[in-house]
């Protein structure tokens, strides 16, 4: 989808809400569009005539919203009123809210295991998401390297030193969510306070 399910009305908005809290219950076989539109209060022929499918509507769940982030991020760049560590501070807080902390953190199973039946799916996730936020990401790093307060970096290693472990953790505490001991082991701040703390050093180094 090329225009965000925010611009194209409230009802468009409800029924993405909707939808996505039956795929969290239900899974993506579990759902139908019949659900989702006794679920929201209307016909299924309305259904229809906001989302041609289940595809396209699984679709706009998984990427709306992602807009505000990366325009966060990009607004984030400009900002000069911070120093380079805040800002990087901040960057982790807001890749950490709309992947680990958000409800589309909490789809990410469900991303994974349609993506192969789906490819449109990872398509538009990586197209509409990933690809801008690392983009974003990159420029600000870029910046404080041009300033001389941190150390240059590939674009691999950024995705790999910030991204990986973020999705790493999405996915696990959607895994292994039911365990008692889990905030043992996927304590999603601590996990944040830790991983910045050491990307913060190999920056500075």
């Amino acid at each position: 989808m090329s225009e965000s399910v925010t611009t194209s009305g409230n009802r468009a908005l409800e029924i993405v809400e909707s939808a996505r809290t039956l795929f969290l219950e239900n899974g993506y076989a579990g759902t139908s569009m019949a659900k989702v539109a006794m679920n929201v209060g209307i016909r299924k022929a309305s259904l229809y005539h906001h989302f041609a499918s289940k595809d396209e509507l699984f679709i706009a769940c998984v990427v709306e919203n992602f807009e505000d982030s990366v325009s966060e991020m990009r607004a984030l760049r400009a900002n000069t009123d911070i120093d380079d560590e805040q800002r990087l501070q901040r960057v982790f807080d807001i890749v950490y809210q709309s992947i680990v902390e958000s409800p589309i953190g909490q789809m990410s199973p469900i991303i994974a295991e349609t993506s192969r039946s789906i490819p449109e799916v990872a398509r538009q996730f990586f197209d509409n998401y990933i690809s801008k936020i690392q983009e974003a990401v990159g420029g600000i790093l870029e910046d404080s390297a041009a300033r001389g307060v941190f150390r240059p970096m590939e674009p691999r290693a950024i995705e790999l030193m910030i991204f990986a472990p973020i999705v790493h953790t999405s996915l696990s505490l959607q895994m292994f969510g039911y365990f008692d001991d889990l905030a043992e082991h996927y304590d999603p701040q601590l996990t944040k306070a830790v991983h910045y703390d050491q990307v913060l050093r190999l920056l500075k180094n």
